[in-house]
């Protein structure tokens, strides 16, 4: 169940930070930026 959750928050909100976070035009953490790449798998 919690695996679901997980995959369903990569797949469904982090695209939607990653569409904010590009709008700051600043660098983001090497851990953000592994997350954003998780996500856009």
């Amino acid at each position: 169940m919690a695996i679901m959750v997980v995959v369903a928050m990569l797949h469904f909100v982090l695209p939607e930070f990653a569409a904010i976070y590009k709008t700051f035009n600043t660098p983001l953490p090497a851990l953000t930026q592994g997350i954003m790449t998780l996500a856009d798998f």
